[in-house]
């Protein structure tokens, strides 16, 4: 789990969400009209936005007035993180010193490169030549600053760098500033949190009901933000998934992994999964600041690193920075506390902003084995609508390659809730056999040619793709391949 460097990102129109990577800058909503009867009936048809309420959680466990306060001492990282996430898009970004983020040297904007017509590989070389070229300029600026004992005779960004760092005691202050990785880049966030915030609309309200059942702080549901901005399908590099980016081996303690099956991208299971998670941080550590950098760091490596250094709090530990306890584990919590100023008064920031609507889904848990072929049918035959309930379900059984079995699960609308449960308890207890492979059907095909081309017999093929008429099939459908036996 990490702090995102952020390449893609939500646009949505209506509540149609579609992925991008680099495209066009959001536009700024739309303001609602201020006349108070119009927002009211808006109100009553979408899901508008509003402030969080974290009160009453007194039975929370560890909670206490403040608890989330800014601590001491991490006042300018926050306010770092707040400005990345409420002031730049993903067009754009800072040049800063890692050690210090509030020391910012430059700002950068892609827009023009955004804006061009290059393909998106040419594009991503220009951002790192630009990167690379600003970060130059300041390390010149920086070694010939080190070279001076006092600032007279300096003037306008010579100076402005001077008394950013009047206050920093340190030896050799500004040759120090350009070592190993202290000038770093950070993209800009603006426009992917704003989309998280509309895409939270769909999970958050059940998410915090699982945090209150678990009697954990409800501050602690808005973590996704920092981790994927409650991006469904984000995926790490170093292998976490899902809104709160859990790493396999950690996963394996709270979820289901199978070959058909990752629950960690089931964004309420993997919530239940975390709330489990912070738990045993907190048995842990005794302390929230600490155990939200668990989240990031791990609960032993925290515990670890408290004890080699002698200290007790998460702002010691962010000031030694030692270690693997790097750049991403010193600001996770300071990203925390930004993500909650942000969200908590994002009319303020974003101004009005509508959510997605709130998932209205039922969980069934199978009894027996289940093909993509009959959970398709389930849908109307809508492959999407099926896919979209169930994120946790993995390509390889959408495919045929792979089936449920007893002990998954699926989700279903509500509405349809008990049809499908109808469905599932007439289903045979058949032996499911893995699928040969997809077939897509071309113009001029029927049903008959291709069950010959494929060498199954014409029921089966229907059966394994949940047809009832042999004639209504489409050019583009995907058939799942059935075994011969079948």
């Amino acid at each position: 789990m990490k702090i995102i460097d952020i390449k893609i990102f939500f646009i949505v129109f209506g509540f149609g969400v579609t992925m991008w990577a680099f495209a066009s800058p959001l536009a700024e909503p739309k303001a609602f009209e201020e006349d108070p009867s119009v927002r009211s009936r808006i109100a009553n048809s979408v899901n508008l936005w509003s402030k969080p309420d974290y009160d009453k959680q007194e039975s929370a466990l560890g909670y206490k007035v403040g608890v989330f306060s800014v601590p001491p001492g991490l006042e300018t990282r926050v306010s770092f993180w707040i400005d990345i996430y409420s002031k730049y898009n993903s067009h754009q970004g800072v040049i800063h010193d890692s050690q210090y983020p509030d020391i910012v040297y430059e700002s950068i904007d892609f827009s023009d490169i955004e804006k061009s017509s290059l393909n998106s590989y040419q594009k991503r070389k220009k951002r790192k030549e630009r990167i690379k070229e600003v970060k130059l300029k300041v390390k010149e600026r920086l070694l010939k600053l080190a070279r001076l004992s006092s600032p007279l005779g300096l003037e306008d960004e010579d100076l402005r760098l001077w008394y950013l760092f009047a206050n920093k005691d340190e030896e050799n202050k500004f040759r120090q500033a350009t070592r190993g990785s202290r000038i770093r880049f950070q993209l800009g966030q603006r426009d992917i949190i704003q989309n998280g915030i509309v895409s939270s609309g769909r999970y958050v309200e059940q998410m915090e009901a699982i945090f209150r059942e678990e009697q954990l702080p409800l501050e602690l549901t808005r973590l996704p933000f920092v981790e994927s901005s409650f991006n469904l399908k984000a995926r790490s590099k170093v292998g976490a998934s899902g809104i709160w980016q859990f790493m396999r081996s950690t996963a394996k303690r709270y979820l289901r992994l199978n070959r058909a099956v990752d629950e960690r991208n089931d964004p309420l299971t993997a919530t239940i999964a975390a709330a489990r998670l912070f738990k045993y941080n907190y048995s842990v550590l005794r302390d929230w600041p600490l155990a939200v950098t668990a989240y990031n760091h791990g609960a032993a490596g925290v515990r670890r690193q408290l004890e080699r250094h002698q200290i007790q709090s998460l702002e010691d530990l962010v000031n030694i920075r030692q270690g693997r306890f790097g750049f991403a584990s010193a600001n996770f919590y300071a990203c925390f506390l930004a993500i909650l100023e942000v969200e908590k008064n994002a009319d303020h920031y974003f101004g009005p902003i509508v959510r997605l609507p709130k998932e209205q889904s039922v969980k069934l848990v199978l009894g027996k084995s289940v093909n993509a072929a009959h959970l398709i049918s389930w849908f109307g035959g809508d492959r999407k609508s099926a896919m979209y309930y169930n994120p946790h379900i993995k390509s390889s059984f959408w495919k045929g390659w792979e089936f449920l079995r007893s002990k998954d699960y699926i989700r279903v609308p509500t509405d349809q809730h008990e049809t499908v449960l109808a469905h599932l308890n007439e289903l045979k207890n058949l032996k499911l056999e893995k699928a040969r492979g997809v077939y897509r059907i071309r113009k001029g095909e029927t049903l008959s040619g291709i069950a010959r081309r494929l060498g199954v017999r014409v029921p089966a093929l229907m059966s394994a793709n949940g047809i009832e008429q042999a004639h209504k099939i489409q050019i583009g459908q995907q058939l799942i391949i059935p075994h011969v036996s079948e």
